[in-house]
């Protein structure tokens, strides 16, 4: 054989074990794809503490609580169940700045860094409930914190729906992202979840 014809019959071998590689690589990835960071919906709660791998801060009536952080911004991750089936999911950030816009600066990143995986939101809202604020920019973080302003963002895929929400009331501003497995929609609301905390 010559040495021409040993060459070519190398590089088509290299080429399908090559193949065979990436392939099979692709087939792990498929595998370990996950519904909501490494848990899937309907995990009972004993295979989410088992797959969980930020700090468990509490574990009580179908509501497990962590530590972690989301996009470098400190944040509480609760897992909700409903009938031990996992069923939704939360951030609540917890970022205590003393200039309010700094929540909207957070707020905007991680609705890009969303619309980034999810594509566009579904629905994109800026509501005044009181337009005191309105055109003073650099009081819209005040305007949220009195509860004259509040931003939300709605995603759905077959799967689940998110809703990033930024609010508040008091002095206090409240931002989180709510994760809601379809399957769940009509079972469990969020009302039902806090009769459990």
């Amino acid at each position: 054989m010559s040495k021409l014809k040993k060459s070519g019959l190398l590089l088509i071998i290299l080429i399908l074990i090559s193949s065979s590689a990436i392939a099979n690589i692709d087939l792990e990835q498929e595998a370990e794809i996950t519904d909501f960071r490494n848990v899937n919906w309907e995990m009972t709660l004993e295979e989410v503490l088992e797959n969980e791998e930020a700090e468990l801060l509490a574990e009580e009536n179908e509501v497990l609580v962590y530590e972690t952080e989301v996009a470098g911004l400190p944040t509480t991750l609760i897992y909700f169940f409903y009938e031990n089936q996992l069923a939704a999911a939360e951030y609540r950030f917890n970022n205590n700045y003393t200039n309010p816009n700094n929540y909207i600066d957070d707020y905007s990143k991680l609705v890009n860094l969303l619309s980034e995986k999810y594509g566009p939101p579904t629905e994109d809202k800026t509501v005044w409930h009181n337009n005191l604020f309105e055109n003073e920019p650099p009081s819209h973080g005040l305007a949220i914190s009195l509860g004259h302003l509040e931003f939300w963002s709605k995603w759905a895929t077959n799967d689940v729906e998110i809703t990033s929400r930024l609010n508040g009331r008091n002095y206090n501003i409240n931002f989180k992202i709510s994760y809601q497995s379809t399957d769940f929609e009509n079972a469990s609301t969020e009302e039902n979840y806090l009769d459990h905390l």
